[in-house]
C-alpha cells in the first residue's frame, strides 16, 4: 500500500495527481492481489466481469491511502489513470464564478477520474477536481494498463462505457443547474476580505477580533447588531473567509430592499423561492454563507422560517394557498444583521455588537491613516498627510454615516488635493457635504489623540481596524457599489 497521508491539503493546487510515479513499480504482493480480487468479486458491478478479466484487473491496481482533505487531482491536470474507491468518501468539485461547487460524491466501490480517458475529445485533462472527504483507501489503475485491459477484454470496455454514459448524463444535469445557480446568485455574491484583519488597539477592536475568531471556528448562525455604515458586510465576510466555508460562496441579501405588495406584505420569493417556479437564494447557494441584513424588515412569520432553517437545514418554498411545497435542503450558514438587537427564537448562535464610529474615537486616527494609504495608492498619488488641526476635527466629528462617511471624506480629500501637494488642504477635507460647522464639541481629548497620531510615521499596513463597529479593509469595491459597508 502507498501511504499518501502527507499529501498537500486542498489549498495546494500545484502538487502532482495521486498515482504519480507508480508506473514501473514492481507488481504488488500476492496477498494484496488476492485481497483485491475477492473485493472485486463480491462487488455488484465488478463481480460481473469474467474471472480472467477480474484477476488481471486485480494485478494492475495499486492501493493508495489518503487522509481527509487530500487533493487527489486538480482541474486541468493531465489524467494519469482512474481511481476506484475501496472505502471512504471523495468529493468531485468544479470551480465556478461563485466558488467551488460539489458535482458528485463518490462512495465505496465507485469509479472517478476516468471520464477524460474515455471521452472522444482527445483531451486527457481532468475537468474537475477530487478531494478526499474522509480518510480513504483508493485503488489506482495507471492509464496505459487501463487501455490494455479495454483492448483485451470487451466485457470491461462495455462496463466502462455504461458507467460513462450514466456519469455524463449526471454531469450534464449538474452543469445545467450550475448555470442556473450562477445566474441567480451573480447580483448577490460579495467579495470577501483577503489577508485582512481587525485594525485598532481599543478594547472594542480587541473584543471584536476575539468574537470573529470564535464565530469562524464554528458554523453556527451569527447575529450582528450595528448601525448603517458600521462595517456589517466586512465583519460577515471576514467570518466567512476565516471559516471552513472559505471555498464556498458568500452572498448578501438586504431584506429592506425586498419588494412589497400594496398592503405592505414583503415578497420573500427571492429568499425562500417559489414552488415550481423559482429557486430562492438559500436553495441556489447550497453551501456557503448568506448574510441577511436588515432582517427586522421581515415579518415575524418569515423570521421564524429563517430560524427553522438554521436549526434543520430545510426550507419550504413559498406556494399558492392550499398547496404543500416540496421541502428543500441545503447547508448554508446564516449571518443575520439588524440595527437593534434581534433574537431568532430557538436559534443557538453567537451575537456580535458593532458600535458606531463616534463611540470608538481612539481608533479614528488609525482609520484615517489607513484610508489615506488606500486612496493614495488607488489614485497613484504619493502618500499624503493631514494637518494636526484637521485630524483633531476628524476625531471630534460625530459621523452619522459611521465608517462609510469617514472613508468618503478621506477619498474626496485625496481627489481634491492638487497634484504635487502632499499636505491635504483644509478646504479639500471639509467640503459642503461635511462642513466644519457640523462638528460638535466632544469630551475626548482630541488634541492629545491627534498629537500621538501625527508623531507616528504612516507605516503601510494590510489590516484594517475596527472596534465592535468594524471597518472594511483593503477592498475599494464599495466605491463602485460592489461591496457594502453597512
Amino acid at each position: 500500500m502507498v501511504d499518501l497521508s502527507s499529501s498537500p491539503n486542498l489549498t495546494d493546487l500545484d502538487h502532482p495527481p495521486l498515482g504519480m510515479g507508480l508506473v514501473g513499480l514492481p507488481v504488488q504482493d500476492l496477498d494484496l492481489i488476492e485481497e483485491c480480487s475477492k473485493w472485486l468479486q463480491f462487488h455488484r458491478l465488478w463481480g460481473q466481469l469474467p474471472d480472467a478479466a477480474r484477476e488481471e484487473l486485480a494485478r494492475s491496481l495499486y492501493l493508495l491511502k489518503a487522509e481527509a482533505g487530500t487533493l487527489i487531482y486538480s482541474e486541468g491536470q493531465s489524467s494519469l489513470g482512474l481511481y476506484l474507491l475501496k472505502w471512504g468518501g471523495v468529493g468531485i468539485y468544479r470551480l465556478s464564478p461563485i466558488g467551488q461547487s460539489l458535482i458528485r460524491q463518490r462512495s465505496a466501490g465507485e469509479l472517478f477520474g476516468y471520464v477524460s480517458l474515455l471521452a472522444k475529445t482527445g483531451s486527457v485533462q481532468h475537468q474537475t477536481q477530487a478531494i478526499a472527504l474522509t480518510a480513504s483507501e483508493i485503488w489506482f489503475l495507471p492509464q496505459h494498463q487501463f487501455r490494455q485491459l479495454l483492448h483485451q477484454y470487451a466485457e470491461m470496455e462495455h462496463l466502462f462505457n455504461t458507467l460513462l454514459a450514466q456519469d455524463l448524463n449526471t454531469f450534464s444535469t449538474r452543469i445545467a443547474w450550475e448555470q442556473q445557480r450562477i445566474q441567480g446568485l451573480r447580483d448577490y455574491i460579495c467579495a470577501v476580505p483577503a489577508g485582512e484583519s481587525i485594525l485598532g488597539s481599543s478594547k472594542f477592536s480587541q473584543k471584536l477580533k476575539d468574537k470573529v475568531d470564535q464565530a469562524a471556528a464554528t458554523l453556527q448562525p451569527v447575529g450582528l447588531q450595528g448601525p448603517k455604515g458600521s462595517g456589517i458586510t466586512f465583519v460577515a465576510g471576514l467570518i466567512h473567509s476565516c471559516s471552513g466555508l472559505v471555498d464556498q460562496p458568500f452572498a448578501e441579501l438586504d431584506c429592506a430592499h425586498l419588494p412589497q405588495s400594496a398592503n405592505g406584505i414583503v415578497n420573500t420569493d427571492l429568499l425562500f423561492g417559489r414552488d415550481g417556479h423559482k429557486a430562492g437564494l438559500i436553495e441556489l447557494m447550497e453551501r456557503g454563507t448568506l448574510l441577511l441584513s436588515n432582517l427586522q424588515a421581515l415579518s415575524e412569520e418569515d423570521q421564524t422560517r429563517v430560524a427553522n432553517y438554521c436549526n434543520t437545514r430545510h426550507i419550504q418554498p413559498n406556494a399558492a394557498p392550499n398547496l404543500i411545497p416540496m421541502i428543500v435542503q441545503s447547508w448554508v450558514r446564516i449571518i443575520y444583521a439588524s440595527p437593534e438587537k434581534l433574537m431568532l427564537s430557538g436559534v443557538k448562535g453567537m451575537e456580535i455588537k458593532l458600535f458606531s464610529l463616534s463611540q470608538r474615537q481612539s481608533d479614528i486616527p488609525a482609520f484615517a491613516n489607513h484610508f489615506l494609504m488606500q486612496f493614495c495608492h488607488a489614485q497613484n498619488r504619493p502618500l499624503m498627510t493631514l494637518a494636526q488641526s484637521d485630524l483633531r476635527r476628524l476625531i471630534s466629528y460625530a459621523y452619522p454615516g459611521n465608517i462609510t462617511e469617514l472613508a468618503a471624506i478621506i477619498n474626496r480629500a485625496v481627489t481634491m488635493t492638487p497634484i504635487g501637494q502632499i499636505l491635504i488642504p483644509e478646504q479639500a477635507l471639509w467640503s459642503v457635504q461635511s462642513a466644519k460647522k457640523c462638528l460638535p464639541p466632544r469630551s475626548v481629548d482630541s488634541d492629545s489623540l491627534a498629537a500621538k497620531s501625527v508623531a507616528k510615521p504612516l507605516v503601510p499596513r494590510r489590516s484594517v481596524g475596527c472596534d465592535d463597529g468594524a471597518i472594511f479593509a483593503g477592498d475599494l469595491g464599495w466605491i463602485s457599489g460592489t461591496a457594502n459597508t453597512r
